[in-house]
């Protein structure tokens, strides 16, 4: 069986070695689609509650809803985590394709104890560009 809820949030990033206009420090607000997959339990006839499932992945998304990710080896990092603490900075540009591996991975260590698992994560940058794992 397979469950899905959809989830939003809103983040600033910029692009290292990047020519285009990904390069300049902006945002998106994101849509998430997170798939989990298993049996449901025999005492409730449900994979998870809904509720649950909403908080799990919240306690993921709080590190990046709100935050501006910046590549650790880009020039500009320091200088902006100097002025803003909530700069987050990640072990690779934070593309749609980087975060989408990074979330897919945090939320499926969140369910290792459980019936289910994370089947697949959808994130949309934009209202037509997504990335899939």
């Amino acid at each position: 069986m397979q469950l899905s809820r959809e989830f939003h949030f809103s983040m600033g990033h910029t692009l290292h070695n990047y020519e285009g206009k990904c390069a300049n420090l902006h945002g998106h607000n994101y849509r998430m689609i997170v798939t989990l997959e298993g049996q449901p339990r025999a005492s409730t006839d449900m994979l998870v509650d809904f509720g649950d499932f909403k908080d799990m992945v919240n306690g993921v998304l709080e590190n990046y809803d709100h935050h501006f990710l910046i590549f650790a080896g880009d020039p500009r990092a320091q200088a902006l985590k100097e002025i803003d603490s909530e700069v987050r900075y990640t072990a690779s540009n934070p593309t749609c394709e980087f975060l989408v591996d990074q979330l897919f991975w945090q939320l499926h260590e969140d369910v290792v104890d459980y019936n289910y698992a994370v089947k697949s994560v959808q994130l949309w940058e934009t209202e037509d560009c997504y990335a899939e794992i």
